[in-house]
């Protein structure tokens, strides 16, 4: 059994950032914008506002995150 973060994938672990902040369905449908998007969990952290904007962000959401 794994725990922690090692035990999700690069998507679960966004959906579980974005769901901080948004409920669980716009969630999930941005986690997977992100992924199709970026490709890997570093490359969303390493995003810039603009890239986070043209997946669906809004400037209040990048503020948080």
């Amino acid at each position: 059994m794994t725990i922690g973060f090692a035990g999700l994938n690069d998507r679960q672990i966004i959906e579980l950032l974005l769901g901080l902040l948004l409920p669980h369905r716009q969630s999930q449908r941005l986690a997977q914008a992100c992924l199709e998007e970026f490709g890997s969990l570093n490359s969303f952290l390493a995003a810039s506002e603009e890239e986070l904007m043209r997946v669906g962000f809004s400037p209040h959401l990048i503020f948080y995150i």
